[in-house]
């Protein structure tokens, strides 16, 4: 399952709909993660995709990413751990403000049961994140 995410609400919003003009659906829509899938296999897809972000900053439109079963499958079965299987990584997002911690937050709420681990880049350094991390 894949969410964009983008730190201004403009901006995510418009990131949602560059998203539909390349994918032809809307992130969360069904058939969007599969969709998104073949565009990655060729050249021509990757870089149609590449292009979504190549007008914004980079930071604002930080790559975070949630890696792990869809939390509205009802199958799924862990083996010998009791965690949640999924992973969430946080690109580099600046995750310090609460506004910016609240909205990445609320981003990825419909995984948030789901997820075990949270990644945090190299880079993370207290300065730059929230004190409940």
């Amino acid at each position: 399952m894949v969410s964009p995410y983008a730190q201004d609400g403009d901006e995510r919003e418009e990131l949602r709909r560059a998203a539909k003009r390349v994918i032809g659906l809307f992130p969360g829509e069904d058939g969007f993660d599969a969709r998104l899938v073949e565009k990655f296999r060729n050249p021509p897809g990757r870089q149609r995709i590449a292009k979504l972000y190549q007008s914004w900053n980079a930071n604002s439109t930080s790559l975070s990413l949630y890696s792990g079963p869809d939390p509205g499958y009802p199958g799924r079965v862990v083996y010998g751990d009791s965690r949640p299987a999924g992973w969430l990584l946080t690109g580099d997002a600046p995750l310090s403000a609460v506004s910016r911690f609240a909205s990445w937050s609320d981003t990825f709420k419909f995984v948030r049961n789901n997820v075990g681990l949270l990644m945090l880049p190299i880079m993370v350094h207290r300065r730059n994140s929230m004190p409940s991390f």
